[in-house]
C-alpha cells in the first residue's frame, strides 16, 4: 500500500511539480490579486510596495545563502568525508540504506539545511555505488525527507531571525522591542520532542516503501562519475610560487581558524547561549576552515558549493516582494484579521 502511494506521488511530482521559482512568481501574481481585491492600494501601491519588498530582504537573503554554502562546504571536508565512508557500510542491504540515508539526513539537516542536503546527498551516492540492488530515486528521496525538520534546527531562519537583534527581519523585535533566544523557540520540548520523533520513525517509514527488485534503478555510471570528479583537495605543485606556498599554508589557516574560535568563546562566555543567525554561520564558516586544512582548499569548496546558490539568489527577492505587498498595502493585517474572527480559546490549539 505504502509503496503504491509513494508511486503515486513520485509521478504527480513528475508532471506536475514546476520549478520554485515558478511558483514565487505565482504566489506573487496571488498576492497583487488579493492585496486589489481586500485592501484599499491601487494597482501602483501594490507595484511599489512589491518592489520595495525586493531590496528589503536582500541581506537576509545573503545570510540563506552563507548558511548553505558554509553548510556544503563543511560537508566538503575529509573529516566529514571519512564519516560518511564509515557510515556507508552500514547500508548493505536496501532496507538498510534507506533508513541509514534518512537517518542521517534528519539529524544533519536538524544541524544545519544546507549540511544535512550535501551530506545525506553524497551518502547516498556512496551506498549506491557500494550496494547496486538499492533503488538511487529511493536513496535521494530518503536523504531528502530529512530535510522537513530543518527549521526545528539549528539553521531554522525564523527562529534565527527571531534571536538576531537589529535584524530587519525580526519582527517580534520591532513590536516588543526584545529578540526571542532560541532556548525559548528551538531548544523547547514542543520543538525538540517532534523533530526527535520525525528523526526517528522516517527511517522507519523507509522502510517500508523501497520499490520491488523488478522497479529498481539504480545510479547511472555517468551520475557516479560526477559525483567523485568533486575534489576540492589540491596539492600543492612541485615547483611551487611563493603564492602558491601561502595558499596551501596550513599554519595560515589554522591560526585564521583560531582567531574565530577565540571569538566564539568570548561570544558565549560573555553572552551566555546567544545563538543566532550571524554566529550560526560563523561556527560553520569556522568550522570548514579549519577541517580544510589549507586556505585554497576551502576557497575550491566554497566555489563548489555556491554553484547550489543559485535558486536562493533568485527565489528570496520575489519572496521580499511579497512580504512588501502584504505589509505595505495592509493585506497581512486583513489576513490576520480574517483568523481573529475565527479565534477563541476552542481553536487555539488548531
Amino acid at each position: 500500500m505504502l509503496r503504491r502511494l509513494a508511486a503515486f506521488f513520485t509521478l504527480v511530482m513528475r508532471s506536475y511539480l514546476p520549478d520554485a521559482y515558478l511558483f514565487a512568481i505565482l504566489l506573487t501574481f496571488l498576492s497583487v490579486i488579493l492585496a486589489l481585491i481586500f485592501t484599499p492600494s491601487g494597482f501602483m501601491k501594490v507595484v511599489t510596495s512589491w518592489g520595495d519588498g525586493i531590496y528589503g530582504i536582500i541581506a537576509f537573503a545573503f545570510q540563506m545563502i552563507l548558511i548553505l554554502i558554509t553548510g556544503h562546504a563543511l560537508a566538503l571536508t575529509p573529516a566529514v568525508n571519512r564519516v560518511l565512508m564509515a557510515i556507508a557500510s552500514i547500508g548493505s542491504t536496501p532496507i538498510k540504506a534507506g533508513m541509514t540515508v534518512a537517518l542521517v539526513g534528519g539529524v544533519c539537516s536538524w544541524l544545519n539545511w544546507g549540511f544535512g542536503l550535501i551530506v545525506s546527498g553524497l551518502l547516498a551516492v556512496e551506498i549506491a555505488r557500494r550496494n547496486r540492488e538499492v533503488d538511487f530515486p529511493y536513496l535521494v528521496a530518503a536523504g531528502y525527507s530529512g530535510f522537513v525538520v530543518w527549521h526545528m534546527g539549528l539553521s531554522g531562519s525564523i527562529p534565527l531571525v527571531c534571536a538576531t537583534a537589529k535584524s530587519a527581519q525580526n519582527f517580534i523585535e520591532k513590536a516588543t522591542g526584545a529578540v526571542v533566544p532560541v532556548s525559548d523557540s528551538i531548544f523547547q520540548a514542543f520543538n525538540l520532542l517532534p523533530a526527535l520523533i520525525i528523526i526517528l520513525t522516517m527511517p522507519l517509514l523507509y522502510a517500508l516503501i523501497h520499490p520491488k527488485a523488478a522497479e529498481v534503478k539504480r545510479i547511472s555510471p555517468e551520475k557516479l562519475k560526477e559525483v567523485e570528479s568533486i575534489t576540492v583537495k589540491i596539492p600543492l605543485p612541485p615547483q611551487a610560487t611563493l603564492a602558491q606556498r601561502i595558499d596551501h599554508s596550513y599554519v595560515i589557516n589554522i591560526i585564521f581558524g583560531l582567531l574565530g574560535v577565540i571569538y566564539l568563546y568570548n561570544h558565549f562566555s560573555t553572552k551566555g547561549f546567544d545563538l543566532n543567525l550571524n554566529i550560526v554561520i560563523f561556527i560553520f564558516f569556522i568550522s570548514g576552515v579549519l577541517l580544510h586544512g589549507k586556505p585554497v582548499n576551502y576557497i575550491n569548496a566554497i566555489a563548489t558549493a555556491i554553484k547550489g546558490a543559485g535558486a536562493i539568489a533568485l527565489q528570496f527577492p520575489l519572496y521580499g516582494g511579497i512580504q512588501g505587498i502584504m505589509v505595505g498595502t495592509g493585506l497581512a493585517s486583513v489576513i490576520a484579521g480574517w483568523f481573529v474572527a475565527l479565534s477563541s480559546p476552542e481553536t487555539f490549539y488548531m
